[in-house]
């Protein structure tokens, strides 16, 4: 069992610059620690990528507990510090992460993979076409995201 943690002193005080960067850690924190959780969650559908069955049920929920014991404990020094509590907007988020796609798919067209050797001629139109229906769609995304709030349905 772990030893009790000290509790800070009443009244202390944090200069704006620690409240900045003592949160802007815990948001972190807290990020990584929801995409430790998504992965061991149930798996999302692959495409390019499978997960292993290499994660024994009991392993999964003894690591599943550890992760709720490091959420609690990161709640509680944020509760102890007064740290500021962030609001994140998913339409940010989705923003952020469609340009991310747009600028991943701006380096897929083949005229990019020549340094590696040029893709087969007779596949290059078909790589291209698929790459520019991504690009838009990686484009609708981020319009649909940067588009103003509609009225709730």
């Amino acid at each position: 069992m772990p030893s009790p943690l000290p509790t800070p002193p009443a009244g202390f005080p944090l200069s704006a610059t620690h409240q900045r960067v003592l949160s802007s850690l815990m948001l972190l924190l807290e990020d990584r620690l929801a995409s430790l959780r998504a992965v061991l969650g149930p798996p999302a559908p692959g495409i390019a990528q499978r997960w292993a069955a290499d994660l024994p049920a009991a392993d999964r929920a003894a690591l599943a507990a550890t992760a709720e014991a490091f959420h609690a404990e990161l709640a509680a020094l944020h509760a102890a510090y007064r740290l500021d509590t962030q609001t994140r907007s998913p339409r940010h988020e989705v923003a952020f992460r469609a340009a991310q796609l747009w600028e991943i798919l701006g380096d897929a067209p083949a005229a990019k993979f020549s340094s590696y050797g040029a893709l087969p001629p007779a596949l290059a139109p078909d790589w291209d076409a698929r790459v520019l229906r991504l690009t838009e769609l990686a484009n609708q995304l981020l319009a649909q995201a940067n588009a103003p709030d509609s009225p709730p349905a």
